[in-house]
């Protein structure tokens, strides 16, 4: 084999490698969440731009600890005109294990989240039923 066609089957070799782990990894999360989610009360504390894309942030407490998630969103107005409902409360979903990792439901305004987990395309869970506001 000459050293160009190795270096093309190595170069594929690393791309596949690089997606089965991203997608590993992707499951694993959205298992975490199916296995161990539970539902609390959180609030939308701000939200910002990392390298061109909006990101929503919001906080829940676990046993009295204090959690920070983010969450991709196409920028949007809530129905009383604050940007992307900041300083609303919200539900949040997230693993006893590992409280890092949540997810957040905002009701009628799902739509604007960017990405599903995957666990939203097998099962409905408490973060993407909408409120009963």
């Amino acid at each position: 084999m000459e050293s160009t066609e190795l270096d093309r089957i190595s170069g594929k070799l690393f791309v596949i490698l690089i997606l089965g782990f991203i997608g590993y990894h992707s499951v694993t999360k959205s298992n975490d969440l199916i296995d161990n989610g539970v539902v609390t009360e959180g609030e939308i504390i701000g939200g910002h731009y990392i390298g061109g894309k909006f990101y929503i942030k919001y906080v829940f407490f676990v046993e009295e600890k204090k959690i920070i998630g983010e969450k991709r969103v196409t920028p949007f107005k809530c129905d009383d005109g604050s940007k992307c409902c900041i300083g609303k409360k919200v539900k949040v979903f997230y693993s006893t294990k590992n409280p890092e990792n949540s997810d957040i439901n905002l009701g009628k305004y799902n739509k604007y989240k960017v990405g599903k987990r995957l666990y939203e395309f097998f099962h409905e869970s408490p973060a993407t039923i909408d409120s009963q506001e």
